[in-house]
């Protein structure tokens, strides 16, 4: 293990020396888009003549966009935060050979859009990164799942295709005197009051992990967009409050987290990831 982490160790050093000589003429932006589930990464590459034809000086931009695409691609995603704990570096630094499947991830992204700009000034390349399954499967290798059981009582809930969560601003911050917003992250959890924990990866089924994540964040209070995630007969509840070191976790109320575990058939709202955020 110890050579194995001395190896990435080298690499990374390696590409950070390729990746400062290389890169000063090259400028990029990163936008996580939560409810497409992807992070877009934009490179612009200069386009300098220099006597050069217009198509020479577009095949040089691209190349060195190209050859430095891993580089970039690292630079963007080691500060995604993972869950209230951990960013993807820091899950790297328990499993190494996470790196090298994200060095192979980087290395097959292929370009979603490549413009020039207006003025000829540049050129730029889009690539786009799925969250699920490409980037989640560097990680997440369970094959089974934590059933969640219904909670033994004799009392009727009603039954729910989907779970919409509501998360206002400014809520209280769980074992803090303050207030804060909702951080986004891979795989948030949910916990009632009483901080018994209702939802968290381990008990949903592998392949909606794979297919969709554990929930969705939402931008639009038009649910008709988010059908083939909530259904038709979704529970619409307010979120009680934020925890965990990142505020990224939600905490419902007590009451709230009955009508999920109280009936066999909303537990398939945690076991599918049914889950709407919006915020």
């Amino acid at each position: 293990m110890k050579k194995v982490f001395l190896l990435i160790i080298q690499v990374l050093t390696f590409s950070s020396l390729i990746f400062s000589e290389s890169l000063d003429s090259i400028t990029w932006e990163k936008n996580i888009n939560w409810e497409d589930n992807n992070i877009e990464i934009i490179i612009k590459a200069p386009l300098t003549q220099n006597n050069s034809t217009l198509a020479a000086t577009r095949r040089k931009a691209e190349n060195l966009i190209t050859d430095n695409k891993t580089n970039i691609f690292f630079k963007n995603i080691l500060d995604l935060q993972i869950n209230s704990r951990e960013t993807l570096s820091e899950i790297i630094d328990k499993d190494p050979d996470i790196y090298f499947k994200l060095d192979r991830l980087g290395e097959s992204l292929q370009p979603s859009n490549s413009i020039l700009s207006t003025n000829l000034e540049y050129m730029s390349i889009s690539y786009i990164l799925n969250l699920y399954p490409d980037l989640i499967s560097v990680f997440y290798t369970q094959s089974q799942y934590l059933k969640k059981y219904k909670k033994l009582d004799h009392r009727t809930y009603g039954d729910f295709t989907g779970l919409i969560i509501y998360v206002p601003d400014n809520l209280p911050l769980h074992g803090k005197n303050s207030t804060g917003n909702l951080n986004k992250v891979l795989l948030p959890r949910i916990f009632d009051e009483d901080m018994n924990l209702i939802m968290d990866f381990t008990m949903i089924e592998p392949e909606f992990i794979k297919k969709w994540g554990v929930l969705i964040y939402g931008n639009s209070y038009d649910e008709n967009k988010y059908l083939s995630r909530i259904g038709i007969t979704p529970l619409r509840i307010v979120a009680r409050g934020i925890f965990g070191k990142n505020n990224s976790d939600i905490i419902i109320s007590n009451s709230d987290a009955d009508k999920i575990i109280g009936s066999e058939d909303n537990l398939k709202i945690i076991s599918q990831a049914r889950i709407l955020i919006l915020n």
